[in-house]
């Protein structure tokens, strides 16, 4: 499992002053004390990459075939150690075959050496040329070049052979291993077998901007001289603890990389206890789940959601994987009914019972096999059952292996045995008193193990009864004896007693029965299931304690099952469902003595159950909600299904053994297996009877109680009695329009018809709604303009509570309805709030889902103003202004909840504003004309992914305004005192006081738990009414009584919360803050890009806004309170997490951009204010000394949802 580390370095600064702060200043109207300056101590995060002083890569050197592993992940390993085994067979018969070819040549030789002898004599004596001599000496010297040769080959064929064994080079942890048993291997592929870490000691690898490494490297004589004065870094775990050892720096890169602009620093930490592994830091992934150069490697059972990302980051897509095993990969040994969590357990003498759990639990009922093994034998263990007597005491182990179980599984105990001499001076069968053998009719001897306290034991220590007589005693090893009774006459049916010095024992004489046993197979019946392609260990069973031996044999159904005797064991495997028939002879001394038969059903291999639409999940809250009618009001079901997967693919079955069995619930649903046939999946049909949260439950129940296995599927369900289910656009219509509860039961496409097939435009504009602008229509109000452009459209109000189940509402078709150049048709941008001829400012835009009734729930669904299709470019790139006509995606005017819910893909992706809803202008001359209480809203998101906004990703704001009377800006005032005193914008002391609390904040927003991504200007835009003096009109009349002041809202941020929101400067896109046409002068065009860098070059407090990495100029977009009338909006960040806390704070003037070089920039300080107020912007955004910097994002979007960490909250949950 992967691991996320954090590594803090503290640093010991001098407290001083500046004009930037990290939270907002107190007012100026406190008490001021003068402090003296003190030291502190600050910290800095760095996420870290921890690997181990040494990263082996395991490579085979030779090709060939995985035979076995003999390591899992994580394992210690010794240097030298095997790892790996690869097929030998080849191998050998290379090294046969040359040494074969070294005999040939070496006989060759031998015979040639010959020739040369023979033709040396004769050219002595002159009989033959020198030539003919020199012919056979050549052909010898060839020959001993080939056995040289064949030599080589014969050490290359035995170098080969070795290699078939991979050892580990060192000592170190076994990482990933991506290949298995039969895959074929070689020196060239691209992924190592495994890695071999040495975690003595852990390198953690992180980066520091070059800003960064400057300040600590200089004034320090250099690098070196910096990292000898470099503070302790310490390192802080996946679950939050800190590790309890300091690291120190050790190395730092002599390279700035161009891509990042950073430095990668090296920190050293002890690791004598292995606490730490090797791994790249990100968020924790399921266990057995991890994605390894883009491959899944699995190594577990369950389900895991895959999620892809684009190159630009701008979409997502995501898969539910889910894995089952048909190989229990581990084992959780028992004794006595007890789990046991350390490999050394104790036991005492007599009978004891050793087990074992199985994982996964499908495979719960597959065989155990317990052996007694390092040669001590002072257990008398059944290998199938565990039952084991300990006769003696002593150590000894016990192997726990499972045939069905993957390459290598095995669990070993060392079992101490505690036998009780000390209170008689002697046990029998590990027993101080009432031990009871069990002994056949008429047998002839017996057998006890007696253990003596004093080493001891004699005929004299016996007392035996009547028949019964000591033919035996030998002595095994110190204390310890096997003691051999011989019966003098025929004993049959009945139970005699004696004593071993003053411990008893009993013989129970009965008949020799004879049975078989499986792990799952009590001897119950004459038919036995086993599973399809299973191997399964009968062993045959008798109570009476006799030596007979045993016969398996097939008498029937030999194409059903192999089978392979091992003593007392066979082996049975199950090759095809069927029927077939075994027979069991024990015999005695050659003799018959029992016989029985068995007949075994070969089953279905059932290796997991799910409910099938859980292969996608039901969204972030993974709950199914079920509605109780359809969307006409009548009674209706949720047809779902579940997934049976064998050995044969995706079932269903009519027998009862196979039956799915479902639960019912009385109070919340009722469940019916439905009798129609289904190829691939079991379907039930459930009918909401009641409201409430419960679960639904499916199991093979007969099979599971069979083969002690748990198959089953769960799901967590909410029943909606009243709730309307809704699966297609005209059905929406029908259950929103007349304010039901609606339960989704799939996509749906607003403007597509039952049939499938698209609106046409003339369609599409009869279903678009409209209501008059709960916004500011002064300027609209002066210019006469009629009722009906004073109007927003929108296309789905939701009245009442919305259960998504995760699915896509999507309103593409109408707001990207277009004529032939382009131009939108329905949705054509918002209402202008003011305007002049070349320039407008704009109010409250087109909308396409809408909440304006109280207390609605929107929970688990996903609302998209266009689909992420429609703002790719031709090039495949992302493309915000492709928003600039879809409008807001979701208007929220009332109190209501979001919850584990999508929103993403518009102008506005949330547009959250108060007051106003009832008749009339909402700005007023006096708070007397409304009661705040009466329209103040409160609205809480949670565990929400917000994202894809032309402008704001949420937007919050009031309707509500004071109008302003004169060239003042309207100030909201405390009429509680006298004189009445006027409040602040941006005082602390805002956020606890009752009475403005009471009065005037009258839009309170919690965000818990959630993340905004990818803006075009911020995040979240907190907005304030414009007041300046232009709006007054005497320069325009058409502005007149167009200032005014708003009345405030809260943000409060709860838990963490992401804004995954950085992004280039130069992407900064303001043009629709002011939209010019014409000729208008370049100053309306607002440029806030040119803006925000201006500010960071004229205001020293605004210069670490800007992060510049590798020479590009990247800002965050975070949280802006702007408009430049008074803003009384506030944030609480009491409830947020240390991490999203990592605000800077910047209140900035437009006026300062007076003093710009830039004649437009200049001429924006000088007129904007002019028409928006001198009010104060403020904006809450991470700096270039954030943790939460550009790697920081580009690390969670490349993690998807991992990175994220959206974690559900169940809807009833949440007040």
């Amino acid at each position: 499992m992967k691991k996320i580390a954090y590594l803090a370095i503290a640093l010991a600064l001098c407290a001083c002053s500046g004009n930037k702060t990290q939270m907002p200043a107190a007012s100026n109207d406190f008490a001021v004390e003068t402090v003296q300056a003190t030291d502190a101590t600050l910290t800095t995060s760095y996420p870290a990459t921890i690997k181990g002083v040494q990263d082996i890569e395991i490579r085979p050197k030779i090709a060939g075939h995985i035979t076995k592993v003999l390591v899992d992940e994580g394992d210690f390993v010794r240097a030298g150690q095997p790892l790996f085994l690869i097929d030998r067979v080849q191998y050998e018969a290379m090294v046969k075959s040359a040494q074969a070819a070294i005999n040939v040549v070496r006989t060759n030789i031998a015979t040639q050496q010959l020739t040369v002898n023979n033709k040396k004599q004769l050219l002595d004596k002159q009989i033959i040329s020198k030539y003919d001599y020199d012919v056979a000496n050549n052909q010898l010297q060839t020959l001993k070049a080939q056995l040289a040769q064949c030599e080589a080959s014969l050490v290359e064929a035995k170098n080969n052979l070795r290699y078939c064994t991979i050892t580990s080079p060192a000592d170190g942890v076994i990482g990933a291993i991506p290949y298995r048993v039969g895959s074929l291997v070689n020196s060239s592929m691209a992924e190592p077998l495994t890695t071999v870490s040495n975690i003595s000691k852990v390198y953690a690898y992180f980066s520091m901007t070059e800003k960064q490494m400057l300040a600590f490297t200089k004034g320090n004589g250099g690098i070196k001289s910096a990292m000898d004065s470099m503070p302790a870094v310490m390192l802080v775990m996946a679950d939050g603890t800190q590790y309890d050892k300091s690291g120190a720096i050790t190395a730092i890169s002599g390279v700035i990389d161009p891509a990042t602009g950073s430095v990668q620093v090296r920190a050293t930490f002890d690791n004598a206890e292995r606490i730490l592994r090797s791994g790249v830091g990100g968020d924790e992934a399921p266990d057995g789940f991890e994605i390894i150069d883009g491959k899944l490697h699995i190594d577990n059972v369950g389900k895991v959601k895959i999620t892809a990302i684009s190159a630009e980051k701008g979409f997502k897509d995501s898969v539910i994987v889910s894995a089952y095993s048909t190989k229990v990969l581990r084992i959780y040994p028992k004794v006595n009914g007890d789990e046991i969590t350390s490999d050394v357990v104790s036991i005492d003498g007599g009978e004891n019972v050793f087990s074992a759990e199985l994982y996964p639990e499908n495979l719960s009922g597959e065989t155990r096999i317990f052996e007694e093994i390092g040669g001590n034998h002072i257990l008398k263990l059944n290998a199938v059952t565990g039952v084991a007597q300990a006769l003696f005491s002593g150590e000894t182990q016990v192997r726990i292996t499972c045939p069905e179980g993957r390459e290598g599984l095995e669990k070993v105990l060392t079992v101490k045995v505690n036998v009780d001499t000390d209170s008689t001076g002697f046990a029998v069968n590990g027993k101080s008193s009432g031990a009871k053998v069990t002994v056949k009719n008429n047998a002839t001897t017996a057998k006890l193990f007696v253990e003596s306290k004093n080493d001891s034991l004699e005929i004299s220590d016996l007392a035996l009864p009547e028949g019964v007589t000591a033919s035996g005693i030998e002595r095994i090893s110190k204390n310890k004896f096997v003691l051999t009774l011989s019966f003098d006459k025929e004993f049959s049916d009945e139970e005699i007693s004696g004593k071993v010095g003053a411990t008893d024992f009993s013989l129970e004489f009965t008949e020799y029965n004879l049975d078989v046993r499986t792990s799952y197979y009590d001897g119950e019946g004459d038919e036995i299931k086993q599973k399809n392609n299973t191997k399964v260990t009968y062993v045959a069973y008798s109570e009476s304690d006799d030596d007979a031996d045993v016969k398996f044999e097939i008498i029937d159904g030999a194409d059903v099952i192999t089978l392979e005797q091992h003593g007392q064991f066979a082996t049975i495997t199950a090759t095809k469902r069927g029927f077939a028939k075994i027979k069991i002879t024990a015999e005695h001394d050659g003799k018959p003595i029992k016989e029985i038969e068995k007949t075994i059903l070969v089953v279905p291999n059932v290796y997991s159950m799910e409910f099938a639409d859980s292969a996608k999940e039901y969204g972030i809250e993974n709950i199914l909600t079920i509605g109780g009618k359809n969307h006409k009001g009548r009674p209706d079901t949720r047809t779902i299904f579940v997934r049976v997967v064998t050995e044969a693919g995706s079932e269903t079955f009519t027998d009862e053994f196979m039956n799915v069995a479902f639960s019912d619930d009385k109070e919340f649903f009722t469940c019916k297996t439905k009798s129609e046939e289904n190829a691939d999946a079991i379907s039930a049909e459930i009918r909401a009877k009641g409201t409430g949260l419960t679960t639904l439950n499916a199991q093979l129940t007969e099979y599971n109680q069979y083969f002690g296995t748990n198959i089953c599927a769960k799901i967590r369900l909410r029943a909606v009695k009243d709730g309307r289910n809704v699966g297609n656009y005209e059905e929406l219509k029908t259950v929103t329009e007349a304010g039901h509860i609606v339960v989704l039961t799939s996509d749906v496409m607003l403007g597509v018809k039952n049939d499938g097939t698209a609106m046409t435009e003339d369609e599409l504009k009869k279903d678009v709604k409209k209501f008059t602008t709960t916004y500011d229509k002064t300027y609209l109000d002066n210019i006469g303009e009629n009722d009906e452009n004073k109007k927003v459209q929108y296309l789905i109000e939701f009245k009442n509570h919305v259960y998504g189940n995760g699915f896509e509402i999507n309103a593409d078709k109408f707001t990207q309805c277009k004529d032939a150049t382009g131009l939108p048709k329905i949705f054509k941008g918002p209402l202008n709030f003011v305007a002049i001829s070349s320039a407008s400012v704009k109010g409250q835009d087109n909308i396409s889902f809408l909440v304006r009734t109280d207390n609605v729930l929107i929970n688990n669904v996903v609302l998209k103003g266009c689909s992420d299709d429609s703002l790719l470019e031709e090039d495949g790139q992302f493309n915000l202004s492709k928003l600039n006509y879809v409008g807001t995606t979701l208007e929220i005017a009332k109190s209501a909840k979001l919850l584990n819910s999508r929103v993403s893909n518009g102008r506005t992706v949330v547009r959250i504003f108060a007051g106003g809803s009832t008749m009339g202008n909402p700005v007023v001359e006096d708070k007397s004309a409304f009661n705040v209480q009466d329209e103040k809203i409160n609205v809480h998101i949670e565990s929400c992914v917000l994202s894809n906004a032309r402008e704001f990703i949420l937007k919050i704001g009031s309707n509500r305004a004071l109008k302003q009377i004169n060239e003042v800006q309207r100030e909201l005032l405390n009429e509680n005192k006298e004189p009445k005193e006027p409040y602040k914008p941006y005082d602390e002391r805002n956020k606890t006081d009752k009475y403005f609390n009471d009065n005037y904040l009258i839009n309170d927003v919690t965000l818990k738990n959630s993340v905004l991504e990818t803006s075009g200007l911020f995040s979240v835009g907190m907005e304030t009414h414009f007041s300046g003096e232009l709006l007054l009109g005497g320069t325009i009349t058409a502005w007149k009584d167009c200032a005014a002041t708003s009345y405030a809202s809260a943000l409060r941020l709860v838990g963490d919360v992401k804004m995954l929101d950085w992004k280039n400067l130069s992407n900064v896109d303001s043009s629709t803050l002011i939209e010019v046409t014409g000729e208008a002068n370049p100053w309306l065009s607002m440029n806030v890009a040119a803006m925000m860098k201006e500010v960071a070059k004229v205001n020293t407090a605004c210069s670490d806004i800007i992060l510049n990495v590798g020479g590009t100029e990247y800002v965050h977009g975070g949280i802006a309170f702007y408009g430049g009338g008074y803003n009384y909006s506030y944030l609480d960040l009491t409830k947020a997490n240390d991490e999203t806390k990592q605000f800077g704070v910047y209140d900035v003037n437009i006026s300062v951009l007076e003093n710009s070089k830039d004649e437009n920039i200049r001429n924006q300080g000088k007129m904007l204010p002019q028409a928006a107020g001198a009010g104060d912007f403020r904006f809450y955004l991470y700096n270039n000394k954030s943790s939460r910097n550009l790697s920081w994002q580009e690390s969670i979007k490349n993690q998807g949802n991992q990175g994220m960490k959206i974690h559900p909250v169940v809807a009833e949950d949440v007040e």
